[in-house]
């Protein structure tokens, strides 16, 4: 019957079933976490800077002088920032400690039906287990109480089990150990309050012990593997086929041994130990099966020994896919250090094992792997026990480096746990620990330079990043490291760490458009361009490259340039559609985009940006993307104070090009009177041009009246006509505002002067009239002389009126 046969009417196998599965999703998290590498906890940010491109919206001749409209065209310029440490990710947390529990508690059920000193040495490694939790602290005591109770329960019920064999089933251990599992999660919640992350910090010791007996437990399996592909089949000699194989296999365990530690700087592409682990994993339970059918296996196979087995592996891959979703990068090096020293070390020792033992079997020709487990001289238990002497012996040569980089990876998650609490002076204390322990692990030196940009000391954050990039470098700690120094002013040394980027990480899109930020920073505009369309091609939909593109072309005044890129594409990423109306603009070109404004109209810089480009286009082009009382009520929104002045000039132009050029006149005056300073000539500017455009316009008096004192509300011979039509319909007051308004921009005008003191002695207001008559005698004494007979009539009817009313 086949290793992985199974009965689904036995409990047994049922559960074994269950457990593969289970196995099968630990290894595949692993897997897709190890994959995804930094993503799983940085990703990028989009960092936007609003840039102005001044241009003449119009232009034209009044009293003989040459006025220009100023506008300003708004682009964007985005750059990639590397995100702080993620360290809050409750359903990948879960997930990993769910199934190491399930690996530990199928573990715990197997452990009784072990011989009986086996077993003993296994409740032994439990109990230090257990203790290394520090359940105590996270209940909240400090005491031992809760390790004892816990340790007590936990190995009580197991002695029991143990005691009575044959009396309960695998499946009922099983869901005994998830009973007590169960309610130890519940006390630590009720008691501590303690989450999935702080759970897998304090499990993590017991974790890492359990990995290395794991990646123990299968170190030879691929040499099985080997020595069962060259004995097979009958035929001729096999001990050199197998000789060639076991050296293509140590040779690829041993090399990338070499160019971790320095010994070797080849440019070669090698595989990961942690290939030759999972490939060990998955011939492992091939393995196990051999040894039960040749009678040498410690548990049988069914039902107990591929259970233990299962569990054991599912905790080394729960570890693995913890570590690697959280970068936990020098706990991960340790165990890939484990891995190669510990399969390097059984290879070689089960090849002399083999040799020693079956070498005649070998020049028959004979199936050598049926009896691989029956050695006449020296026995597997030996290779097992001197390869952990040489592994001990090597790692002491090594002054155990991977041990310290495993005390880094206890610190690092510490660490998380803290600064996921927002406890950031703790955070930093343990990632310094980390990097007491190993200087050069990035996850410590990135988690501090975070902590140090938060607090703005960019100084800290450019050594962290550096010393993160020392051994694995990523593309986050460069653009990290180049935005720090950039930060203190530190112009070259952020473009030479920027091209140092790129040179290790030639596939990023977004280190290569930071680059060529630096250049454009630099007037190194052609190398800008050239970076930006490389990154084209790298990030996904190259948008945001494009869209730098456009605003770098603007900037340096290459229009001829970027009115053909803005031509040639439709797309829809916001920040390239702002830059494209920018150049439209410019070009003068007319866009058919359309604004969409918020619900609650409170401006992003974004919103910003469109909104401006988009009414400055559709002005140009005779239409209006925004009603004007649209824009009135966004200037008047508290929230959208940041953006007040380019919400006023835009009010102001959009209301003389719109038909109501008086509310443009006093958008502009009443700026140009609050900002005394050289910057209100921004404001006193267009109001000059706007005045003077107004005063030399002749508007011949229609029917229409009405609409054409809206736009132009300064005309003398419109206000006449609007007076007399008012008064007729007795609404004096209208005409009298009207008039009052005029005056404000016309103050100088003899008739309109004399148009206001007739109106203000219809509305009775004597002392205005006069007041306005002292200043026509001033302005023009001829206009007085001739309008004063007119006066005294108007002043002597009124007063008759009176006296007839009395």
């Amino acid at each position: 019957m086949s290793f992985f046969s199974v009965n689904k009417s036995r409990p047994a196998d049922r559960l074994f079933v269950a457990a593969s599965g289970l196995l099968v999703l630990a290894a595949g998290a692993w897997v897709v976490f190890a994959l995804r590498g930094w993503d799983n906890v940085l990703h990028w940010d989009v960092l936007s800077e609003l840039s102005e491109a001044p241009y003449v919206f119009d232009s034209f001749v009044a009293a003989g002088q040459r006025f220009q409209l100023p506008a300003v065209a708004l682009t964007l310029l985005e750059q990639y920032v590397a995100s702080p440490m993620n360290v809050h990710h409750p359903l990948a947390d879960a997930l990993c400690l769910g199934l190491g529990v399930l690996g530990a508690v199928l573990i715990w059920a197997t452990l009784p039906t072990l011989p009986r000193l086996w077993y003993l040495a296994a409740m032994t490694l439990f109990i230090v287990g257990l203790s290394t939790l520090q359940l105590d602290a996270l209940a909240g005591r400090t005491d031992r109480l809760v390790t004892i109770g816990v340790v007590g329960l936990l190995v009580g019920v197991s002695f029991y089990f143990h005691a009575s064999r044959g009396r309960h089933s695998l499946l009922q251990r099983m869901l005994a150990g998830l009973l007590l599992s169960g309610l130890l999660f519940v006390f630590l919640w009720k008691a501590a309050n303690a989450t999935t992350a702080a759970l897998l910090a304090q499990a993590y010791p017991v974790g890492m012990g359990l990995a290395c007996i794991g990646i123990f437990s299968v170190s030879y399996e691929i040499m099985i593997g080997l020595v069962w592909l060259a004995t097979n089949q009958r035929g001729r000699n096999r001990l050199l086929q197998l000789t060639l194989l076991t050296l293509f296999y140590l040779l690829n365990l041993l090399l990338p041994l070499l160019h971790n530690t320095r010994y070797l700087n080849w440019n070669l592409l090698y595989l990961s130990p942690f290939v030759f682990l999972a490939l060990a994993a998955a011939m492992s339970f091939w393995g196990q099966h051999q040894r039960d059918a040749q009678g040498v296996a410690l548990l049988p196979f069914r039902p107990a020994g591929r259970l233990l087995h299962t569990g054991l592996l599912m905790v080394l891959f729960a570890v693995l896919a913890y570590l690697s979703f959280t970068q936990n990068d020098p706990a991960l090096e340790a165990l890939e250090d484990v891995v190669s020293y510990t399969f390097l070390l059984t290879g070689l020792l089960f090849f002399g094992y083999v040799i020693l033992n079956f070498g005649p079997l070998f020049r028959q020709g004979l199936p050598v792997y049926r009896v691989l487990f029956k050695p006449r001289y020296v026995t597997r238990f030996h290779v097992r026990g001197l390869s952990l002497i040489l592994l001990i012996i090597i790692l002491n040569a090594n002054r155990y480096f991977p041990f310290y980089q495993a005390v880094a990876g206890y610190f690092n998650a510490q660490a998380d746990v803290a600064t996921a609490h927002a406890d950031y002076r703790l955070a930093e204390t343990l990632y310094k620990q980390g990097l007491a322990f190993e200087f050069q692990n990035h996850k410590s030196n990135y988690g501090l330079a975070s902590l140090a940009w938060i607090q703005g000391d960019f100084r800290s954050a450019a050594q962290f990043f550096g010393q993160a990039l020392l051994k694995k470098p990523s593309p986050y700690a460069y653009a990290g490291l180049s935005r720090s120094l950039l930060n203190e002013d530190r112009y070259f040394d952020a473009l030479f760490s920027a091209r140092e980027s790129v040179g290790h990480f030639p596939g990023s899109g977004e280190l290569l458009n930071n680059l060529a930020l630096l250049h454009a920073r630099g007037q190194g505009y052609d190398s800008a361009f050239y970076f930006l369309q490389k990154a084209e091609k790298q990030v996904a939909a190259g948008s945001l490259p494009k869209a730098n593109q456009l605003a770098l072309l603007l900037k340096n005044g290459q229009l001829q340039r970027a009115l053909p890129l803005a031509e040639t594409d439709d797309n829809p990423y916001r920040p390239y559609r702002i830059n494209q109306l920018a150049v439209f603009n410019f070009s003068g070109k007319e866009s058919n985009a359309a604004v969409a404004l918020p619900a609650d109209s409170v401006l992003t810089l974004f919103d910003m940006a469109q909104l401006q480009n988009q009414t400055f286009n559709g002005l140009r082009q005779g239409h209006v993307p925004v009603p004007t009382p649209t824009l009135l009520r966004l200037l008047q929104k508290p929230e959208n104070e940041d953006y007040a002045d380019e919400l006023g000039y835009l009010l102001a132009v959009q209301a003389a090009y719109s038909g109501e050029v008086l509310l443009a006149l006093d958008v502009l005056s009443a700026r140009a009177s609050a900002d005394t300073s050289a910057g209100g000539d921004r404001w006193r500017q267009p109001l000059a041009a706007l005045l003077n455009r107004e005063l030399q316009a002749h508007v011949p008096v229609a029917d229409d009246w009405e609409t054409q004192l809206r736009r132009h509300p300064l005309q003398v011979s419109l206000l006449a006509r609007a007076t007399q039509a008012y008064n007729r319909r007795q609404q004096p007051g209208q005409a009298y505002d009207l008039l009052l308004k005029a005056l404000n921009y016309r103050p100088f005008d003899p008739q309109l002067l004399t148009y206001y003191i007739l109106q203000a002695l219809e509305m009775g207001q004597q002392p205005y009239a006069e007041a306005r008559l002292r200043d026509l005698q001033q302005v023009s004494p001829a206009a007085y002389a001739e309008f004063l007979p007119t006066y005294q009539q108007k002043l002597a009817s009124i007063e008759k009126r009176r006296s007839a009313f009395k």
